[in-house]
């Protein structure tokens, strides 16, 4: 994200539905479909000085369907084809989260306001982003990793124009590709690789881990479901109000139904946990011997 020392006039465009046919998770440039007049309006607004800007929800990132870099790929290539007719894009901001995503590093909760990260300064470091204290020494030492801190990569704010004028997405596939027997969280220890001495570090309260209790600091902006089950299974359980289910009936997906029966051996694990702290011992057993046998 870059700052603007001065005020400049724009235009800020939603993706789907109106600069292109809405097509659920689009993400390739072969399926993309302009809307009609989409690039004669991004070529007016250029010519009146306005800065042209995207900004777009893009929950199939944390549903596993596609990955940031399709995110940023299809915006390059929404660039190039604006070329060929005198028009350009100045800047794309989106949402890769959802609170149902099954991709760990998505899966948050927006609670606060998030206009000191639109202004903050990063003190000319390449990212923003949030310790994370509970890394152990062993893994550090395997990735050969002497930054000043390791981050969680929940929440990241980037420096596009250092992105690429650092290559980082290239440099990401290199470290994967010579030393993939390094890392264990492939995306988050290749930046913090790439990213190390870099970092702007950011307080926790933007990258709050959720805890069974369900009490959080009052300034927490960004609330990170890191921890299992997830809320979106039925058998989610917390002490405390459930934030997730409050945001939930909130939201246009308020009828869609939790999920109720586990899918992977894992989830068989954690559902039959769930039944034992609810004093529900049989039923517990039950799932925990279909764990077994999905597991053997």
């Amino acid at each position: 994200m870059e700052n603007k020392q001065h005020r400049q006039k724009a235009v800020f465009f939603d993706r789907d539905g109106t600069l292109n046919v809405d097509i659920h998770y689009l993400h390739r440039p072969q399926d993309f479909i302009w809307t009609e007049d989409a690039r004669a309006a991004i070529k007016y607004c250029n010519d009146r000085g306005y800065l042209v800007i995207i900004v777009t929800n893009q929950s199939g990132v944390a549903r596993g369907y596609y990955s940031e870099a399709d995110v940023r790929f299809l915006y390059d290539w929404m660039n190039e084809e604006l070329t060929k007719e005198g028009a350009h894009l100045d800047a794309l901001y989106y949402c890769p989260h959802h609170p149902e995503g099954r991709v760990p590093a998505y899966t948050m909760l927006c609670i606060g306001s998030l206009r000191e990260l639109y202004t903050m300064e990063l003190g000319g470091k390449y990212i923003a982003a949030v310790r994370d204290g509970g890394l152990p020494p062993e893994r550090l030492q395997r990735l050969r990793h002497t930054g000043d801190g390791y981050f969680n990569a929940g929440m990241l704010l980037i420096d596009i124009r250092r992105w690429h004028q650092e290559k980082i997405f290239d440099r990401a596939i290199g470290l994967l590709q010579e030393h993939p027997e390094r890392y264990e969280a492939l995306d988050q220890d290749v930046l913090n690789m790439l990213y190390q001495n870099h970092i702007y570090w950011l307080d926790i309260r933007y990258n709050q881990a959720n805890n069974v209790a369900d009490a959080y600091p009052a300034d927490t902006v960004i609330l990170h479901y890191t921890s299992t089950p997830k809320p979106w299974l039925a058998w989610y359980y917390c002490s405390g109000a459930n934030l997730y289910e409050q945001c939930r009936r909130q939201s246009c997906w308020r009828d869609v139904p939790l999920i109720s029966q586990p899918r992977t051996p894992r989830e068989h694990r954690l559902l039959s946990r769930a039944l034992f702290q609810r004093g529900q011992w049989l039923a517990g057993l039950a799932w925990y011997i279909k764990y077994l046998r999905r597991k053997l």
